[in-house]
This record gives structure tokens, sequence and C-alpha cells, in this order.
């Protein structure tokens, strides 16, 4: 089963026919599901847990690495759940990273051939992070 979180940013109409194109690709792929669109009025985070309770096996992240960031704490509660990247908008450096085109039809194909990598998180107090964290502000102090 797949979920399919979309960024808010997505909700304008200038970004109508990549959505279209998207979900075109899911059916044709057979990989089509529910499809969540952020608002002010939902968090993913209560989304990821009520679909983590229906049993959704992969969540797809639809947009920046923004998104993807704000997910990984909640998702890492649920070991069992697979996250899937579509990137749309910048930066999307998280799915270059993992090897996820930009090209929508190749992003979707990946997810089609459930490509799974397995990858370490890491933590700092209470936010993970996958590759890289950035500390900004003053009287910063690293022991």
């Amino acid at each position: 089963m797949y979920s399919y979180l979309y960024d808010s940013f997505l909700s304008h109409e200038k970004h109508f026919r990549t959505l279209s194109t998207i979900e075109t690709l899911l059916t044709d792929l057979e990989i089509n599901g529910k499809i969540f669109r952020l608002s002010v009025m939902n968090s993913p985070h209560e989304i990821i847990r009520d679909e983590a309770k229906r049993g959704v096996k992969n969540m797809v992240v639809v947009g920046t690495d923004k998104l993807v960031g704000q997910v990984l704490d909640t998702l890492a509660k649920y070991p069992e759940m697979a996250l899937g990247i579509i990137p749309v908008g910048e930066p999307t450096e998280m799915a270059a990273n993992f090897g996820i085109p930009k090209d929508l039809t190749g992003a979707c194909y990946i997810l089609a051939n459930r490509l799974i990598r397995r990858v370490s998180l890491g933590k700092i107090n209470n936010s993970y992070f996958l590759y890289q964290a950035e500390i900004s502000g003053r009287n910063i102090v690293v022991d």
C-alpha cells in the first residue's frame, strides 16, 4: 500500500500539470494510493501516524528536501514504513543523493520497482537527519 504526501506549495495551480503527470504515471504503474495534500489544516505527523495504523508500508513524499526533513522524526517511529521521494521543486538534494532522478518518470519507476535501500539516521537531540545537519545561531558549544 502506498500513501502520498504532497507538499503544500503544490496546491498552487501552476503545479496542476506536474501533479497530473505524476498521478497518471502512478496509475499506469499500478502504485497509486491515497493522496494527502498538506495545508495549515493538517499535519504530516498525524497523517503518517494514521497511515501506519492502517498498515501502509510506503509513505511517498512529493516535494522538496524541507518536507522530507519534516517527516523524518515521525517516520523513524515506524521502521516498517519505507520512505519514497518524488522530487518536485528545489532543493531536492536528498533525492539526488539516493539516486532518484528529478525526472518524474524515472522517480515513479524507482517507486514501482521498490528499489529500497536501508539507511542509518543521524540524531541530534530529538531530531533526525539523513546525511547532513546544519547548526546556526549564536553561543553554540560543541563538546
